[in-house]
C-alpha cells in the first residue's frame, strides 16, 4: 500500500512513548538486579568476615 502524506513513515507518537517505557522498564530492572546481587556479595562476604575474626 502506498502511504499518503498524512501517513508517516515514523510510528505514532504513542508507540515510540511505549517501546521507551519499556526499555525504561527493562533497565530499571537489569539495575534493581545488579544492585541485588552485590548487596548479596557484600552479606557473603561480610558474614563470612565476621565468622573467620571469631574463629
Amino acid at each position: 500500500m502506498y502511504k499518503t502524506k498524512s501517513q508517516s513513515c515514523f510510528p505514532s507518537l504513542t508507540e515510540s512513548a511505549h517501546k521507551r517505557n519499556r526499555i525504561y522498564l527493562f533497565s530499571s530492572l537489569v539495575l534493581l538486579r545488579a544492585v541485588r546481587d552485590l548487596l548479596r556479595v557484600v552479606r557473603v562476604f561480610t558474614f563470612s568476615l565476621l565468622y573467620s575474626l571469631y574463629l
